[in-house]
């Protein structure tokens, strides 16, 4: 965790929290269950499939090396389905707070922020990371409710502390009813490296929860103006620029971007192993190797600056995990193998040119 926060110097620590589906099958597989697999699934139509939900908490870093930011997993907890003989059922939030309250409880002296998908957008979710430290910034319903903040008390009054103000309209009544100059139009930083031209309504609100205190949000409406279609973001940072929450949301897109390289190229979903302790650490082993690999190529880029491997039939603009894996194996096989040869044009047993084409073959295919 310490190599990571060292790609990240200064500034605010961002944080992703989301959850992913390792298919397993087979009737002795530890803590097997029946989700909801977002891969296949739409907004319409709902798949299912049997396996381990795992909750994740990666850093977002950016590389010298790339234009895109890289999602690093630093931590993993398995969820764990309700079952009447246990005491207490921890939800994927529960996980999620505890390895948000591990990570700045280790780190007091950093700013983090983080940043979840409209399953991480409760009202308890939200309290927890205001209450860390931590500033939230997420999804959020359009028939959301929101309220004014409660009116200070007068002197003499009596009764409880109000925790709620007026009730505030409705996300819909908004939009019927607001001018040409209420809306804000400006691009955005979007998917894929491009840009995408929105118009947006902006303002405070807060949530309410019976017998919790709340902090006050900022929420952003935003509509596409090429499809037209709505969706609303908030922070608990109310300081924050409705511009830099949109693109901050964007960027959870790069943890999805990581699960797909951890199944593509460190074999994810493919282990056979059933028992508690193979399926507790097979994940998280997994995870963390793609973060120590991109940290040991982020320092060979350091030096010498690879080239990212071309095919005739695809030309790639810039480096990938693909080419990262390939640097680290072959520094390791140089180091480790070949160590023993000289470094001058000797007695050899293979020669250099040989050696180069040996190395980088290899290390391509693993």
């Amino acid at each position: 965790m310490e190599l990571v926060l060292l790609l990240v110097p200064t500034g605010a620590v961002r944080l992703m929290v989301d959850d992913t589906t390792c298919r397993r099958w087979g009737p002795k597989v530890f803590e097997k269950g029946c989700h909801r697999d977002a891969v296949r699934s739409t907004h319409s139509h709902t798949i299912l499939c049997f396996g381990h939900k795992w909750v994740t908490l990666s850093v977002l870093v950016t590389l010298p090396f790339t234009r895109r930011p890289w999602s690093l997993p630093i931590s993993a907890l398995l969820y764990m389905k309700r079952r009447p003989e246990k005491r207490r059922h921890r939800t994927l939030e529960d996980l999620a707070k505890i390895l948000i309250y591990r990570t700045v409880r280790r780190f007091p002296n950093r700013v983090f922020e983080v940043i979840g998908d409209g399953g991480y957008a409760s009202n308890e979710f939200s309290n927890g990371c205001h209450l860390l430290g931590a500033e939230l910034t997420s999804r959020m319903r359009i028939d959301s409710v929101l309220y004014d903040a409660p009116e200070p008390r007068t002197k003499g009054q009596r009764g409880r502390p109000a925790k709620k103000g007026k009730r505030q309209p409705a996300f819909k009544d908004r939009v019927a009813k607001a001018e040409e100059k209420d809306w804000e139009h400006g691009k955005v930083a979007w998917y894929a490296g491009t840009e995408k031209s929105v118009r947006w309504l902006t303002g405070l609100g807060l949530r309410y929860k019976p017998k919790t205190t709340l902090p006050m949000i900022r929420w952003v409406l935003v509509q596409d103006i090429e499809t037209g279609r709505w969706e609303c973001f908030f922070s608990t940072d109310t300081t924050a620029f409705p511009k830099v929450i949109v693109e901050a949301y964007v960027t959870r897109w790069a943890i999805e971007v990581t699960y797909q390289e951890v199944r593509e190229h460190l074999g994810l979903e493919t282990s056979k192993n059933w028992c508690q302790n193979s399926v507790e650490r097979t994940v998280p082993c997994l995870l963390g190797l793609f973060t120590l690999v991109t940290v040991c190529f982020e320092r060979i880029c350091r030096t010498s600056k690879p080239q990212p491997r071309q095919n005739a039939w695809y030309q790639k603009a810039e480096l990938t995990f693909s080419d990262a894996i390939m640097a680290v194996r072959k520094m390791l096989w140089a180091r480790l193998i070949f160590h023993d040869s000289p470094d001058t044009d000797g007695i050899m047993k293979i020669s250099k040119l040989r050696w180069q084409f040996l190395s980088e073959r290899l290390s391509a295919t693993g």
